[in-house]
């Protein structure tokens, strides 16, 4: 996601829509119980002893920002506004990141906001953040490590919060507790650092390729050393949701990959740099010579027509589709040799019939 499109988008956000959540909004589910009760002098909630209410204050998340440490600045950014809407579609690592340099607040989904053991959250302290961050976070970290980032993220320890009109006190206790089931917390200064319980074997499983890419040309282009946010076929499904993996066929997780043009992962490749070898083919209409291949294998598989194909891969019409689907098919049959000879003989078998499946 371009920044320069969310600060268009951030300028675009009506401040009248914009309202201020109060300390007063967050409900209070004890006021019936006996007045004896202890309140928390933050969020107003009740507690019957006053060791619960203690112990809690030391956690709540709208307790009073500690002078010692320096609060990141947040602005709350409605639910139903534009920016929110596309920052809730991004991965967790591209919103976390945009977040934390525009200074947004997203309601139920950054910053996180963790809570001890036992107590809960009301509802309301869904309007300053995410109440369950546990799986996001580890989403995110998850992503990070793919991208050969490193297992940690750095957040600040405190926010205090704001509309467009007017500057809140809030400012949600962040860092996970010691009972998280996923997530190590590390408290330096004004800052927290995150990171997975993670074992070795798992930390190889995210960061290694998806398969054996020894001798695999083209495939080096697109991985992380290249700039690439991921390794070809280890990225999260969000980039999958988000992007187009027919124009980008590397977005695929390997094990899916077969599903859509019959050959893994690694064959794919081999038949890439099989045709770029040839050096007789050239990017077309915006289209890589990996995803040109993949449009070839979708059509001769699949069997798709021309216009379902242009509409897939973002081509202006079936035309171009059909165009590029024969500059690859020709390329094929120039240099393949063995492909028209197996085609014309009905009576072929074994060895020559493995040989035709691995080329096609």
């Amino acid at each position: 996601m371009v920044l320069e499109d969310i600060e268009e988008l951030d300028e675009s956000l009506n401040v009248a829509d914009i309202s201020m959540v109060s300390v007063g909004d967050i409900p209070d589910e004890r006021s019936d119980r006996d007045q004896n009760q202890s309140q928390c002098h933050f969020c107003k909630q009740k507690f019957t002893r006053a060791y619960d209410m203690r112990r809690h204050q030391q956690v709540c998340p709208l307790r009073e920002i500690d002078s010692r440490v320096r609060a990141k600045k947040l602005t709350i950014i409605p639910r139903h506004s534009a920016l929110y809407d596309k920052l809730s579609k991004s991965s967790p690592l591209e919103t976390i990141t945009i977040c934390l340099e525009m200074g947004y607040c997203l309601p139920e989904i950054f910053p996180p906001i963790f809570g001890q053991v036992g107590v809960n959250k009301p509802e309301s302290y869904n309007n300053f953040g995410n109440t369950d961050p546990e799986e996001f976070l580890t989403r995110a970290l998850k992503e990070k490590i793919r991208s050969g980032r490193g297992n940690e993220l750095q957040l600040p320890l405190q926010y205090s919060f704001r509309t467009r009109e007017k500057q809140g006190l809030q400012a949600p206790w962040t860092h996970p507790s010691p009972s998280s089931r996923k997530l190590n917390c590390r408290l330096v200064g004004d800052r927290q650092f995150i990171d997975l319980k993670i074992t070795f074997e798992q930390l190889q499983q995210l960061t290694l390729p998806a398969f054996d890419t020894e001798g695999l040309l083209l495939y080096q282009q697109y991985t992380t050393e290249q700039g690439y946010p991921c390794n070809p076929h280890k990225y999260p499904k969000e980039a999958i949701e988000n992007g187009n993996p027919w124009r980008h066929p590397w977005l695929y997780k390997a094990e899916e990959i077969k599903n859509e043009i019959g050959a893994t992962a690694r064959e794919f490749w081999l038949f890439v740099d099989f045709i770029n070898n040839t050096e007789e083919l050239q990017e077309d209409s915006g289209l890589s010579i990996p995803a040109m291949v993949f449009l070839w294998r979708i059509y001769t598989r699949q069997a798709y027509d021309f216009r379902s194909i242009a509409a897939n891969f973002g081509l202006p019409n079936e035309k171009v589709a059909g165009r590029i689907f024969w500059k690859v098919n020709m390329t094929v049959y120039k240099n393949a040799f063995e492909i028209p000879k197996l085609w014309i003989n009905p009576n072929v078998e074994g060895k020559p019939i493995s040989s035709l499946r691995f080329q096609i």
